[in-house]
């Protein structure tokens, strides 16, 4: 027998490499270039197959970051000390951590994000200060990342290493960049009373 495939869209047909692998077992290969909803035909000696055709949606997002929808309407004006919200959907863009950074002309703004538990976040920003003329980039841009990765942390200097001396001052570096949105906490465990932890 013979077997073929094709992939059909609205906009443009995909063509679909079939290879064989061994005894009535085949390997389908295809790519779509754009993306929308597609029906995949397989045939075995010019009849579709049980099933077939399937139902194929292809996306264009390249991360799921890009599948987060955010109404930025209300986000273009705000008055000192009120607060501005607005939702944000994360629902298509499956499970992950939501972290949102508001930066005012001159400083970090307040902000909160409150989770509805549905896939659905409120996000609060109240202003503190103001300019008379719009920054670059305003209306204002959210930030919105991938979870954080511990694994980019990198932890280096002689204060991590065995022999120090009691009563030797030490040091040592502790570089988050690449990790993502994230809140850093050390501990040093030893006798009780025996180190004194200073963060910079």
């Amino acid at each position: 027998g013979r077997l073929t495939a094709t992939l059909f869209g609205t906009k443009a047909d995909v063509p679909v490499r079939v290879q064989q692998l061994g005894h009535n077992v085949y390997k389908a290969t295809y790519t779509p270039l754009t993306g929308g909803n597609y029906e995949l035909h397989i045939l075995w000696n010019g009849s579709h197959v049980k099933g077939s055709p399937f139902k194929v949606s292809a996306d264009t997002s390249s991360s799921p970051a890009e599948l987060i929808s955010v109404d930025s309407s209300s986000l273009k004006i705000g008055i000192i000390n009120d607060d501005i919200k607005t939702v944000i959907d994360t629902r298509r863009a499956g499970p992950g951590q939501l972290s949102a950074q508001c930066m005012g002309p001159v400083k970090l703004a307040y902000c909160e994000l409150y989770d509805h538990r549905d896939g659905t976040y409120t996000l609060s920003v109240r202003p503190t200060e103001y300019n008379d003329q719009h920054v670059r980039g305003s209306p204002f841009l959210i930030h919105v990342s991938l979870p954080p990765d511990p694994s980019k942390v990198r932890v280096y200097g002689p204060g991590i290493e065995h022999g120090i001396l009691n009563m030797f001052k030490s040091n040592f570096v502790v570089e988050t960049r690449g990790a993502g949105a994230g809140q850093l906490t050390v501990r040093v465990r030893g006798p009780k009373g025996a180190f004194n932890v200073e963060m910079q």
